[in-house]
């Protein structure tokens, strides 16, 4: 039967309604004349060439169809083909910037504990690996990271891999970069926070020394390369960040490149010992900036992402954990007060990471289920607003954007 699909995020902008689907990420924009000719009650009475294209475009579903996508989506989002490691190589790091959450030395992972994982890995029969390499900063133990990835590689049992690094890209030289690209770390992370002055302020080195200008200068080259990766240059503001400069320094740079993309977002409060640090929300980032984005035809990835994947926490999934030094496993990257043994978590995965043991939200009516598919922040108390808070800023970025693109 043809229904309304119950995954329609509908937003009233008084003059157009704009109607997002979550599950088949179909967006459209309808004139509220024609909105208010569909007949919820009975969808089969709405005016032929509306129910037409809200049906091409998924906003009209097939409800059997909706029911049994939902369902094989559960089940992808439970298996335990598919394994997510995130490695902090290093609790080291070259910067000094005044919000970072992490107490920074020089404990690392020793090649004898990447030994362990790789036989942990070799024995399983994996439909999807993800390796993340986050910090400290990742790239002062590169070559760990190399031999990582090329004994994985090896690996027959491992059906795909993907891997992907967050780093503050100041070592990240051409001859780096290529190398970690041959090594299947094909997605980078990497953040400048608004006009040279303001990030040089912000993320300086640990002597106090400049780096944006380093920074920029290795994102040219890695744009100047035809090799195949993604970049998200990551924009983190605080109320008054200055990014004119900067964005048109980013338009002249990369707006022609596909491979990279601009994602704007507030500084958080990771940290209880740093009071004030975030000033502003992520709605009201969305309202402030993404005028100013628009307006220089950049495009913001925050809506890529809304628009085009899953939004759930990735450490919060089954079968995905983080990596620290000394031997230590835990489940999120600003949270390592909760830690296992690695020899004992490898042994135990199956047990730790079944669906007995990571509760999941069950409100598979909800309209932003198909994108976080039960998943929550594990550092939240209040599942409920933080769902509800989730669902009200991608409204807030959609309309906006919406409003901008016109």
């Amino acid at each position: 039967m043809i229904v309304f699909s119950k995954y329609n995020m509908v937003i009233n902008k008084n003059v157009v309604f704009i109607i997002f689907n979550t599950l088949f990420n179909s967006l459209v924009t309808l004139e509220k004349v024609y909105y208010e000719q569909i007949d919820f009650n009975n969808i089969g009475n709405t005016r032929g060439d509306v129910f037409d294209f809200l049906l091409e475009n998924k906003i009209l579903v097939d409800d059997l169809e909706e029911k049994e996508l939902i369902e094989k989506l559960d089940l992808d989002a439970i298996s335990n083909k598919v394994i997510s490691i995130t490695f902090l190589p290093t609790f080291a790091y070259n910067f000094n910037c005044f919000y970072c959450y992490e107490r920074h030395n020089l404990d690392a992972i020793n090649r004898q504990e990447y030994d362990v994982i790789l036989d942990f890995l070799r024995n399983r029969d994996i439909d999807f690996l993800r390796i993340a390499w986050f910090g400290g900063e990742p790239l002062l133990k590169l070559n760990d990271i190399i031999y990582f990835m090329s004994e994985v590689r090896k690996m027959k049992n491992i059906k795909s891999l993907a891997s992907d690094i967050t780093t503050n890209g100041y070592l990240l030289t051409e001859d780096t970069f290529r190398t970690l690209v041959e090594n299947n770390v094909t997605t980078y992370q990497i953040t400048i926070d608004g006009n040279e002055q303001n990030h040089n302020k912000s993320r300086m080195l640990i002597n106090g020394n400049p780096t944006y200008r380093k920074i920029f200068d290795n994102l040219k080259k890695m744009h100047e390369t035809n090799l195949n990766f993604e970049l998200v240059v990551r924009c983190n503001l605080l109320r008054n960040t200055e990014i004119e400069s900067f964005l048109q320094e980013y338009k002249e740079s990369f707006l022609d490149d596909t491979r990279i993309s601009l994602c704007l977002y507030p500084v958080s409060d990771w940290d209880e010992e740093k009071e004030h640090i975030s000033d502003c929300t992520k709605s009201d980032l969305i309202k402030k900036y993404t005028k100013k984005v628009k307006n220089m035809g950049i495009f913001d990835s925050n809506v890529k992402e809304l628009t085009e994947s899953t939004m759930f926490c990735e450490y919060s999934r089954y079968g995905s954990f983080v990596v620290l030094p000394k031997s230590k496993v835990c489940k999120c990257t600003i949270n390592f007060k909760n830690t296992i043994d690695l020899g004992e978590y490898l042994e135990k995965f199956d047990v730790y990471e079944s669906p007995k043991i990571n509760l999941r939200c069950q409100k598979r009516d909800c309209i932003f289920y198909p994108k976080c598919l039960g998943y929550y922040c594990l550092n939240t108390d209040d599942k409920e607003s933080y769902c509800h808070k989730i669902i009200e800023e991608s409204k807030t970025l959609l309309g906006e954007f919406i409003d901008e693109s016109k």
